[in-house]
């Protein structure tokens, strides 16, 4: 399962479901603002891939979007991002529009009040994470919706918040906590039971979170086992290939003239543009793309095709084969138009 080649089939069903209005749901993909004023993040987040029928691929951290979180993080604290998303409430997603629609609350700030954490680690950030000292804890949380977040928290130099989170769960006497964190992607998990499918969470990249004192403490577990969720615990991680950058081809429309056909389209990778009719920019993209990886990543390669708004369908398909064509076997497509369809959660 580790290293399968997934691409072709998948997206073989997705065009076929797309052409002919299957009853299935769109999913909304990037903020359309975000789209418009063609951002940073908007490139950055294109390669995060948490679609839950790539259950290798969701388990994944995808490398460059993760360091720059986890930046951010380092530098504000919680009781700033938490005053950010107090500006924003009427708006904010939902647990479940989180799962439903990820790639349109990318980088978002999400707060989640009384929570407890149920699960920790600690591993000390890399050097080129460019934070000496810097630790991240690995975290399972869950609110009083018993809603099950991940989190990775970014602890500064002198910190002993792991110490009292993890006194916490040995003696089960939980503080209670509020955190604010930035939406990073559903991470794909898997429970202690032998034989259940892999589980899918909203992941949180935050600053050290808020304890709220005057809440007290309460036993998280027994509430678990009471809920009969005790079975993610412990969490285990899924066997997969890791991805420091993935290559993002976007699919564009031709620009407007009389003597293109309607199904004409144009590509953007590596930040130049070129057809299928050159064979040597997708190769050329491909070979600068994989020179930058980590020698250990370079023979599980990754991408993602983004169809942008307005782009024919009909070029995604001959894309794909392209990109096939070149070896690469780990590929996500994402459909931009589809944040143009309603919001499911509004009548």
């Amino acid at each position: 399962m580790r290293h399968r080649a997934f691409v072709l089939m998948t997206f073989a069903v997705w065009l076929l479901c797309s052409a002919s209005g299957c009853s299935r749901k769109p999913r909304q993909v990037f903020d359309p603002e975000s789209i418009l004023q063609g951002t940073e993040e908007r490139q950055l987040f294109a390669q995060i891939v948490d679609d839950p029928l790539l259950p290798d691929e969701c388990a994944i951290l995808e490398g460059r979007p993760y360091q720059y979180l986890v930046r951010k993080c380092a530098a504000i604290t919680e009781g700033r991002l938490n005053d950010r998303e107090n500006k924003d409430r009427a708006t904010a997603p939902t647990f479940q529009r989180l799962l439903r629609q990820p790639d349109l609350f990318r980088g978002q700030v999400i707060v989640v009040r009384r929570c407890v954490i149920i699960e920790i680690d600690r591993a000390p950030l890399p050097a080129e994470f460019g934070l000496p000292g810097y630790s991240v804890l690995p975290a399972l949380m869950v609110n009083q919706l018993h809603e099950l977040y991940e989190l990775r928290i970014v602890s500064p130099p002198g910190s002993n918040l792991y110490e009292r989170l993890q006194g916490g769960i040995e003696e089960r006497r939980n503080p209670v906590l509020r955190v604010s964190g930035y939406f990073m992607k559903n991470h794909t998990k898997r429970t202690s039971v032998e034989g259940e499918p892999p589980w899918r969470t909203p992941l949180l990249v935050c600053p050290e979170p808020s304890i709220e004192n005057r809440a007290g403490t309460y036993d998280a577990f027994g509430d678990l086992q009471d809920a009969k969720m005790d079975r993610y615990l412990p969490s285990l991680s899924i066997d997969a290939p890791r991805a420091q950058e993935r290559l993002v081809v976007e699919v564009l429309p031709a620009p407007p003239r009389a003597n293109f056909p309607a199904d004409a389209f144009v590509l953007r990778a590596a930040g130049r543009y070129g057809s299928l009719n050159d064979p040597d920019f997708l190769k050329l993209a491909f070979e600068q793309f994989k020179s930058r990886l980590p020698p250990e990543q370079q023979a599980y390669p990754s991408a993602v095709v983004v169809r942008t708004v307005n782009a024919p369908l009909a070029g995604v398909r001959p894309t794909l084969t392209a990109i096939g064509e070149l070896g690469i076997r780990r590929v996500s497509v994402k459909d931009e138009n589809e944040v143009l369809q309603p919001d499911p959660e509004k009548p």
